[in-house]
């Protein structure tokens, strides 16, 4: 029981250090002033039918 209970605390602390470095590094593309192209890197667009990150579109 002590090994299970272990593993749970080990998996939880491994998903919660996941989710705060994923929030952190959310956290740096917020711009306080000035525009920055890294802040559309993850928007993605309908491109003749697959959704393509907004950079690989051809205009």
């Amino acid at each position: 029981m002590n090994e299970e209970l272990q593993f749970c605390l080990d998996s939880a602390e491994e998903n919660m250090a996941k989710s705060i470095n994923h929030f952190e590094s959310e956290l740096l593309k917020i711009s306080a002033g000035r525009a920055n192209p890294h802040m559309l890197s993850n928007v993605k667009v309908d491109y003749y039918g697959t959704m393509t990150p907004l950079t690989q579109v051809q205009m």
